[in-house]
């Protein structure tokens, strides 16, 4: 009984101290109009730009029309691989919202250095801010693995060789 006690207590603390902090849902969208959310992991070719757009749903009244901060980083990498080869670029000016679903009509831009290696992983962030954890506050973040894929002429030209070699030796045992 003390247990289901202390349980519904603390249950009942952690709703009450949420209140305002709750955070918005956001997403990361390959187009302003929110057609397309991007895929997790995003695969990117070295050398690679991609364009995304920042959205967010359940913004509350209270929280339209302010400024807030924009987050783009870069969190992580695997072994071989340098935080500093993946470059995230936010809008210079605040993220906005105007309405409880919103999306930001400015691009974000994540580019993939030339030397990154192949089957690299990395982490990032995107995301908005507003205000101080004591005070108002609410932030959303959206986490995605980004995979550096090798380019097409990696991959097809040994499949090409492979395919040419079987059929060359193929027709020798015909006896062509």
């Amino acid at each position: 009984m003390k247990k289901m006690l202390l349980l519904l207590v603390s249950g009942l603390l952690i709703v009450c101290m949420a209140g305002s902090a709750m955070a918005f849902s956001a997403q990361i969208y390959t187009s302003p109009s929110g057609e397309h959310a991007i895929d997790n992991p995003i695969n990117m070719t070295a050398g690679e730009t991609k364009i995304v757009y920042l959205g967010g749903t359940q913004i509350e009244s209270n929280f339209l029309n302010k400024d807030f901060t924009w987050i783009g980083d870069v969190t992580g990498a695997t072994s071989g691989a340098s935080t500093s080869q993946l470059t995230i670029t936010v809008p210079g000016s605040s993220f906005k919202p105007n309405s409880s679903s919103y999306i930001d009509p400015r691009p974000i831009t994540i580019h993939l250095d030339e030397d990154a290696p192949e089957g690299a992983s990395y982490s990032i962030r995107i995301g908005a801010s507003y205000g101080s954890e004591e005070g108002l506050y609410q932030d959303s973040v959206v986490s995605r693995i980004i995979r550096s894929v090798p380019e097409f002429p990696t991959i097809a030209l040994p499949v090409a060789a492979v395919i040419g070699l079987v059929f060359i030796f193929g027709r020798k045992k015909e006896g062509l």
